[in-house]
């Protein structure tokens, strides 16, 4: 009866533990989906970078991506390597440091380089 009570116990601890454990999504996995810009900063600012707030990435499983700006609607790929998201839509590629990403939020900076300056953008997005 003593060896039936262990292995009981043991079961059941081992079940608990296995139950109560998360297993933590991979970045390709978590950015699946649409998300909405609801802030965006730039250094040095530009309050030109407000205009797209509200703007909306669709990232699909199949890694295609539509993105809704300004009333304009732009279609391409997207690749998630670790912490860095490389976008590319139009011809336009983009590499990105994924600053956070889990269930509901998304967050991601950039540089841009013209002529004149280099804008660091950082972009944060809420999962709809």
């Amino acid at each position: 009866m003593k060896n039936i009570f262990k292995l009981l116990t043991i079961v059941c601890f081992v079940a608990s533990v296995t139950m109560f454990s998360s297993c933590k999504k991979s970045n390709e996995d978590l950015i699946i989906g649409t998300w909405k810009c609801s802030s965006i900063t730039s250094e040095p600012q530009d309050p030109f970078m407000n205009l797209f707030i509200g703007v909306t990435f669709t990232f699909n499983a199949d890694k295609t991506l539509v993105a809704n700006a300004l009333d304009e609607v732009g279609k391409g790929t997207y690749a998630v390597d670790g912490n860095k998201l490389t976008m590319t839509i139009e011809g336009e590629s983009m590499v990105a440091d994924i600053i956070t990403l889990d269930k509901k939020k998304l967050s991601f900076s950039y540089t841009e380089t013209d002529e004149d300056e280099t804008v660091k953008v950082t972009m944060n997005f809420d999962k709809q």
